[in-house]
């Protein structure tokens, strides 16, 4: 029966694992997840454009010469962003990641040191059957022997 407790004790401590593993699982896929989500940035170009136009007229008694010049000046801005949301997620899924680690480890403390106390009860009735044996097997021998004074080898004086 006692046998039957602890097999009983040590599927329920397998199913647990095996649940607490699929958390685990699921915690880590999340986690994967959400670091794709970061690596995934959003990308903001700013162009900004500046044109700048000088004429120069000279005029002389003959001619006249006008001179223009143009100079475009073109600037390009490029951010990268990335949501504090996504950080403070990943951050507390780690935590709970860790909380569970550490809740895991408790449970297979618990249950091995639980494992042990019957492991020690179970040992303790195994040596409470043998002594229970040998008191049986002195009353046997106690019961069946005979003490009479020509079988014994010893002899009782009196003082």
């Amino acid at each position: 029966m006692l046998l039957l407790l602890l097999l009983l004790l040590l599927l329920l401590l397998l199913l647990l694992l095996l649940l607490l593993l699929l958390l685990l699982l699921l915690l880590l896929l999340l986690l994967l997840l959400l670091l794709l989500l970061l690596t995934t940035t959003t990308t903001t170009t700013t162009t900004t454009t500046t044109t700048t136009t000088t004429t120069t007229t000279t005029t002389t008694t003959t001619t006249t010469t006008t001179t223009t010049t143009t100079t475009t000046t073109t600037t390009t801005t490029t951010t990268t962003t990335t949501t504090t949301t996504a950080l403070l997620l990943l951050l507390l899924l780690l935590l709970l990641l860790l909380l569970l680690l550490l809740l895991l480890l408790l449970l297979l403390l618990f249950l091995l040191l639980l494992l042990l106390l019957l492991l020690l009860l179970l040992l303790l009735l195994l040596l409470l059957l043998l002594l229970l044996l040998l008191l049986l097997l002195l009353l046997l021998l106690l019961l069946l022997g005979d003490f009479s004074e020509e079988n014994t080898p010893w002899k009782f004086s009196s003082f």
